[in-house]
């Protein structure tokens, strides 16, 4: 997951750093209307923020998607091999009904957006001996028995979301 979160923020720098010069030298270039020879090393600068930009703009992206997924699917996994003996905390306080709030944990998926925006977060605490998962939920600003699912673990997972989940079990955080 470092890795992943490491080739990101590496694509942005790139893409950052390539767009002043694309825009000093391929910007010119392309909104001329009068077709005037441009010096070969103009040109080549031009081409390769183009390239570096669009390059790191698309890495980025794929890294972004690629860590979401893979925390998704390892947060999905942990919770499903707790089985007995556990604890859940919402913001360290132990709660009264495990159980049912694992259950709504373990169908964490990607439901389809609606144009919100996740509101209030809330610091869930699963674990038992093998296995622990902390998660951090937000109410989404249209549903309030949906919350955002983020994974604390990675830069990427901490502000991108890696499913969501409906439940009524929640309204009192």
């Amino acid at each position: 997951m470092k890795t992943l979160d490491a080739i990101c923020v590496t694509s942005i720098v790139a893409a950052v750093i390539s767009l002043p010069f694309w825009i000093i030298f391929a910007w010119p270039i392309w909104s001329s209307k009068v077709n005037t020879a441009v010096p070969q090393w103009r040109e080549r600068i031009a081409d390769a923020s183009t390239v570096i930009f669009i390059a790191g703009v698309l890495i980025a992206f794929a890294a972004a998607s690629t860590a979401q997924e893979i925390a998704h699917n390892e947060v999905v996994a942990k919770l499903r091999s707790i089985t007995h003996d556990y604890t859940v905390s919402v913001n360290g306080r132990g709660i009264g009904n495990p159980e049912q709030i694992l259950g709504v944990l373990q169908s964490i998926d990607w439901l389809p957006a609606h144009h919100s925006n996740p509101t209030k977060r809330i610091t869930l605490d699963v674990g038992d001996r093998t296995s622990h998962v902390v998660l951090s939920l937000a109410r989404d600003s249209n549903n309030p028995q949906e919350y955002w699912v983020f994974s604390p673990n990675g830069f990427i997972t901490r502000e991108n979301e890696i499913g969501r989940i409906r439940t009524n079990l929640l309204d009192s955080y």
